[in-house]
């Protein structure tokens, strides 16, 4: 089961009353089918309900319908969160500092004796440019390195094909020093780069 939590707020230095507030979260995986799943806050503002998610990589974005008291509201930009398998090879999710802002990330590789399988998604420029990857066709990892390509969905539009690269530090992630690289290409145009590997400015990477 994983865990999906949201704390209800305002900017008022005099805030009302919290409690049973109905909130949303929408969950898309990486071939954008959305669930949604309900929770009512607590009398601090806290919303949490468990959701039986599969391995994915899922954008989890949270919203209020409002009331008599408070306007609806959402959040301004998703969450990315990596639900990992048992067998899972590579796994990570995180974001790096990319131009003016940071780029989020989120991806499992699975290899078993059907092949390969997993997800990959991004977002960058506040959640406006989308990357959604739910085929890998190829894996190479040797030690605390992996590479892998795969296709996917550009800003809604399929047909674009991706390859990463990770490079695995240690169990902290960003304080050890963890590595992606990311190019995301339509036939040999390149509509995304990192410009080679970047380190983790939060988040893990784990290769098996």
């Amino acid at each position: 089961m994983t865990n999906l939590r949201a704390q209800f707020g305002e900017p008022d230095a005099s805030p009302g009353d919290w409690s049973n507030k109905q909130v949303t979260f929408t969950v898309i995986d990486a071939a954008n089918v959305s669930q949604t799943f309900m929770a009512t806050t607590d009398a601090t503002g806290l919303a949490a309900t468990q959701a039986a998610l599969g391995p994915n990589v899922y954008t989890v974005g949270v919203s209020f319908d409002g009331d008599g008291f408070y306007l609806a509201c959402r959040t301004a930009t998703d969450t990315l969160v990596t639900v990992e398998s048992a067998d899972a090879k590579v796994t990570g999710g995180g974001f790096i500092a990319q131009g003016v802002g940071n780029t989020h990330f989120g991806f499992n590789v699975i290899p078993d004796v059907t092949g390969l399988k997993g997800q990959f998604q991004m977002m960058t420029k506040a959640g406006k440019h989308r990357f959604h990857g739910s085929t890998v066709l190829t894996l190479s990892a040797s030690g605390n390195a992996a590479t892998w390509t795969g296709t996917g969905s550009w800003r809604g539009t399929p047909g674009y094909s991706f390859t990463v690269s990770v490079i695995d530090n240690g169990s902290s992630g960003a304080k050890k020093g963890d590595t992606i690289s990311i190019v995301i290409k339509n036939g040999s145009t390149t509509v995304f780069t990192t410009s080679g590997p970047k380190p983790l400015k939060g988040g893990n990477i784990k290769v098996k």
